[in-house]
């Protein structure tokens, strides 16, 4: 498993957990971001936070909270 800062703009992967407390997933879970759903990158620049797509919707995440997105990469 890898973070999502990790992945790279294009890239798609599934999200295999969390590395933060209840708030941190409760959190996610409002933005639509659960364990188990499927994402794309779709914006990654050198700097502000990443755009990810989940359940055809685009989300704006932050660099410290992607950092504690656990995924593994597909296709």
């Amino acid at each position: 498993m890898i973070s999502l800062m990790e992945l790279e703009q294009g890239d798609k992967a599934v999200i295999k957990g969390f590395r933060g407390g209840y708030r941190f997933q409760v959190q996610l879970n409002n933005l639509g971001v659960h364990e188990g759903d499927e994402i794309e990158i779709k914006k990654k620049g050198a700097f502000g936070p990443l755009l990810i797509s989940v359940h055809n919707s685009n989300v704006a995440i932050g660099r410290g909270v992607a950092s504690k997105i656990m995924v593994e990469k597909i296709g």
